[in-house]
């Protein structure tokens, strides 16, 4: 069960990055091995030579991190006003406390 769990994890988009983990770490969506079955080409294999290709996957790949990083940052600014703390009392206030029974 538990690798069905990892794979959809890694493949769904995360609303913090908007990017799914494996997007991330390869560029490129998953294939099933259905769809490796029935495809023709890997649009992955157009590059003239090792050394163009693997220029332009550093490249994408920076990109691809530089758009999560900020995703990432704008969401941790949304969220932020949720999570900070009001502070309902001063120091000397009198409060009553509920205590549970051991």
């Amino acid at each position: 069960m538990l690798p069905y769990v990892q794979y959809a994890y890694n493949t769904s988009t995360h609303k913090q990055t908007k990017y799914s983990p494996f997007y991330l770490q390869f560029l490129r969506h998953p294939r099933l091995p259905m769809e490796l079955y029935t495809s023709n080409a890997s649009s992955d294999s157009d590059m003239e030579d090792l050394s163009s290709y693997a220029y332009q996957m550093q490249s994408m790949m920076r990109e691809a991190h530089d758009i999560a990083r900020e995703n990432s940052d704008r969401a941790k600014q949304n969220a932020a006003p949720a999570f900070e703390v009001k502070q309902a009392h001063q120091l000397g206030d009198m409060v009553r406390m509920f205590l549970l029974p051991p």
